[in-house]
């Protein structure tokens, strides 16, 4: 390995480490910048967030326990059904 290869390498170990500490909130994104430019001489920019994909948002919110809009509907529409059974009884038990 070159010695230019073991640089880099520590360049992007510099970077990792202080990207986990902005990230767990122990650093601000600002002072790791500093410290990224301080310690490298390069500047330090956080990656983009990438969207996650329609798929695995499903994946998340049902592994989560978040009812899906189909499910949503049909609790919504017993709801409903069962508030005018309420409301039927209530009435009867008024006459």
């Amino acid at each position: 390995m070159s010695p230019l290869d073991l640089l880099r390498q520590i360049d992007e170990e510099i970077g990792r480490r202080l990207e986990d500490l902005v990230e767990r909130g122990e650093l601000a994104e600002e002072e790791g910048q500093r410290l990224h430019d301080k310690l490298t001489g390069q500047p330090f920019l956080l990656p983009r967030r990438s969207v996650p994909s329609d798929e695995e948002l499903e994946r998340a919110l049902s592994a989560a326990g978040v009812p899906t809009r189909d499910e949503f509907q049909r609790l919504s529409e017993q709801l409903r059904r069962l508030a005018e059974k309420l409301e039927d009884l209530s009435q009867d038990s008024a006459s």
